[in-house]
């Protein structure tokens, strides 16, 4: 009886996860054939922070091991936690500080203007969903919303977690969806990131897209596309 009890827990466990891979995220962001326009921003950190660099690199520098350790109590695209062989608390103080001024900022092309750009959500003859944008290797990934997973020239990007990204993140506070593709070999990575959110505000929309290669330490490739966006305001079945 508790084998059968058991059993039917899987069972319903099983369907509840595949009832929730058909909820298509991206309509919570976009409507399907109605093009908004895009600027690409970045994060524009303040003047004060090369201070800052140059006092966490001397501590790096005196006790790499220790640092890379500490490095990973913290989350990426945040402030390092505080550490008394960082820096004082006084100086934490001013670093957070100072941190708390960065600046999102559209990214300007060769004539001085924001780069603009239209992004289009179209859903293709077999089902399924293509997120267009000019020039950029979004448009490449095809989105199913059964498997709740983007198919790309590499392979497939699973759904990787539900973000939910504090105020002290480089973008400020943001909530939305991520998937990743990811290859591992002994001396070789390759990652390819798709994020899609919507600030804290509601004011704007997020669409991120990140192509990594590794060899050993070093970066053979590593391009990150930011754009912004209106979303819409309700998802659209």
């Amino acid at each position: 009886m508790m084998k059968i009890w058991i059993t039917s827990l899987v069972v319903a466990s099983t369907l509840m996860v595949q009832a929730q891979n058909k909820t298509n995220h991206l309509l919570e962001f976009l409507d399907v054939g109605k093009p908004v326009k895009a600027e690409y921003v970045q994060v524009e950190p303040d003047a004060s922070m090369k201070l800052f660099a140059t006092v966490i690199n001397k501590a790096r520098l005196a006790d790499p091991k220790w640092y890379a350790e500490h490095e990973k109590t913290g989350t990426a695209g945040t402030p390092l936690p505080y550490h008394e062989k960082l820096m004082t608390k006084d100086e934490y103080a001013n670093y957070l500080g100072s941190w708390d001024k960065r600046k999102i900022v559209p990214v300007k092309g060769k004539d001085g203007q924001p780069i603009r750009v239209s992004v289009l959500l179209t859903k293709e003859t077999n089902g399924t969903y293509v997120v267009n944008v000019t020039d950029v290797p979004i448009s490449l990934l095809e989105y199913s919303t059964e498997a709740n997973a983007f198919k790309s020239m590499l392979g497939q990007l699973t759904f990787l977690e539900k973000i939910d990204a504090p105020k002290e993140s480089s973008l400020r506070a943001w909530s939305g969806y991520e998937w990743r593709y990811l290859q591992e070999e002994k001396r070789y990575t390759t990652k390819e990131n798709f994020a899609i959110g919507r600030t804290a505000d509601q004011k704007f929309g997020y669409l991120i897209y990140r192509m990594q290669q590794i060899v050993g330490n070093q970066y053979v490739t590593d391009k990150r596309y930011v754009l912004r966006f209106a979303p819409v305001k309700k998802a659209k079945k």
